[in-house]
């Protein structure tokens, strides 16, 4: 069609067909979670108040902003049990079920204001300089490798929970994803389970006739 239209005169010679059409957008990063050994670590061993930072990352999978902004009355009880009232980017707002040690975690503190009086970016610096003390290589200690950081956490809770409930937009809704194609990233991360599906697929069949 562009060909026609151009050897008809409709389209100058030297028009290219992209010009005037947005770049394409370059392919946003596989996620980079850290192990459950790491996390085990992170939330039993840091320092204080990164531990709990932690906690928060890895078993509610909140960003750093999400994280600095918390407060103590955005903590539920519903009459199926404890949930999490969640303030995230773009100012959207969601409840989540909330995992148990963070209700103790925040019923601890006898606070309904914010949590914790710090800024997003300070948060993540402190808690990467946290990892590497605990010898986890992060973005800014020039080693080589995969790079991690305090939102590896976070990866870390989409896998474990995408891996738990083999359940895209059940992940997407706890991950508040915009999108299960955003979700969807973390899925060649728990190929293993798909190794153990398809290992014991009809198992139970006497092959032998």
């Amino acid at each position: 069609m562009f060909n026609s239209l151009r050897m008809l005169g409709v389209i100058p010679l030297d028009h290219r067909p992209d010009d005037g059409l947005p770049k394409l957008k370059a392919p946003r990063y596989s996620p980079r979670p850290i192990s459950k050994d790491q996390a085990i670590m992170l939330m039993t061993t840091a320092r204080e108040p990164m531990r709990e930072w932690f906690m928060f990352a890895c078993l509610a999978g909140l960003r750093a902003c999400e994280v600095a902004r918390i407060e103590g009355s955005w903590l539920e009880k519903h009459a199926d049990g404890y949930f999490l009232r969640i303030f995230g980017k773009g100012n959207t707002e969601i409840v989540v079920p909330c995992h148990p040690k963070l209700v103790e975690l925040i019923q601890s503190k006898n606070v309904l204001g914010r949590l914790y009086y710090i800024d997003a970016n300070w948060l993540s610096r402190n808690a990467c300089a946290e990892m590497r003390r605990l010898g986890i290589a992060t973005r800014r200690n020039g080693v080589s490798g995969p790079k991690l950081s305090f939102h590896s956490c976070r990866h870390f809770f989409a896998t474990q929970i995408l891996a738990s409930c083999q359940n895209l937009i059940t992940t997407q809704r706890l991950m508040r994803h915009a999108s299960p194609t955003v979700t969807a990233r973390y899925a060649d991360l728990v190929s293993g389970e798909e190794r153990k599906i398809v290992d014991g697929f009809l198992s139970d069949i006497n092959w032998v006739s």
